[in-house]
């Protein structure tokens, strides 16, 4: 991921539902949408162990 500089700062399962997990990123603004929304890359998102189908990105910008 670090060739798309996009940086993993955390990652942990949720306390309230082990079934999903919380990820923290830092990239350019649109950059993890980009990377999600990309069909090349989603077999490769999926590989990592995670899914497109109920991944939810929220951007925080920095001003």
């Amino acid at each position: 991921m670090k060739a798309e500089k996009i940086v993993c700062l955390y990652k942990s399962l949720k306390k309230e539902d082990p079934s999903s997990a919380v990820v923290m990123e830092q990239a350019a603004e649109g950059k993890s949408i980009a990377m999600f929304s990309n069909h090349e890359v989603r077999p490769l998102v999926k590989e990592a162990g995670n899914f497109n189908d109920s991944t939810v990105i929220t951007s925080y910008l920095q001003s």
